[in-house]
C-alpha cells in the first residue's frame, strides 16, 4: 500500500479537526443526551447501550402475549419491554429520537433472525402494522417503518424477507355505500 503523501496527512487532520469543531458547535446549539440516564453528548451513552444490548441479545417466544393471533403464527420479542428497551422505544415515538434507529434497528435485526427459522419456506414479507393517521401527523414518521427500512438498508435482514409498503389505515365505514354509511351515522355532525 502507498504510503500516504504528507499533504494528504495533513488535510485529513485538518478535516478532521473542523469536523470535531463543527460536532461541539452543534452540540452547543442542539444538545444530545442518552436517552436512558440523560449523559451528556451522544444520543445513548456506553453504558446504556451496553445494557441495552445485553437486554435484546436473546430475543424470545412471545406469543402468550398475543392471544388473538392464530396458532401458524408466532410472536418473537426482542427484548422484555422493561427499562432501556422500553425508554428507548417510548423516545423514539414519544419525543421523535430517530438518533435511536440505528441501535433499535439492530434490536430488531436480532430478533428477526431469532424468528427465521419458524418461517414457512420460500420469502417472508414483513408488514408494518401501520402508525394511526394522527400519530403519523404527531410524529412525521412512522416508527416500525424506519426500523425496518434501516434493516434493510444495512443488509440486516434474515435472507428472503422482503418488507411490504405497508398497510393504510381506513375510516370506519369507508368502503361502504351511501345508505350503509347513513345507518352507521357516518358524515353526520351533532353539534
Amino acid at each position: 500500500m502507498p504510503a500516504t503523501p504528507p499533504t494528504a496527512r495533513a488535510l485529513d487532520r485538518a478535516a478532521a479537526r473542523a469536523l470535531d469543531r463543527l460536532a461541539e458547535a452543534a452540540e452547543v446549539l442542539l444538545p444530545v443526551e442518552c436517552a436512558v440516564c440523560r449523559a451528556p453528548g451522544t444520543a445513548l451513552c456506553r453504558a446504556c447501550r451496553l445494557v441495552l444490548r445485553r437486554s435484546c441479545a436473546r430475543p424470545f417466544e412471545a406469543s402468550s402475549a398475543a392471544p388473538l393471533l392464530d396458532p401458524p403464527l408466532s410472536v418473537v420479542a426482542a427484548g422484555r419491554y422493561a427499562h432501556g428497551l422500553a425508554t428507548c422505544l417510548l423516545a423514539l415515538k414519544s419525543t421523535g429520537r430517530t438518533d435511536l434507529v440505528p441501535v433499535l434497528a439492530a434490536c430488531l435485526a436480532t430478533a428477526l433472525h431469532a424468528a427465521a427459522p419458524g418461517w414457512p419456506a420460500g420469502p417472508v414479507l414483513l408488514v408494518p402494522v401501520p402508525t394511526s393517521p394522527a400519530a403519523l401527523r404527531r410524529r412525521w414518521f412512522d416508527p416500525v417503518r424506519l426500523l425496518l427500512e434501516d434493516c434493510a438498508r444495512r443488509g440486516a435482514l434474515p435472507a428472503g424477507t422482503l418488507v411490504s409498503r405497508g398497510l393504510r389505515h381506513r375510516a370506519a365505514g369507508a368502503s361502504l355505500t351511501g345508505p350503509a354509511q347513513k345507518r352507521l351515522g357516518i358524515g353526520r355532525a351533532h353539534v
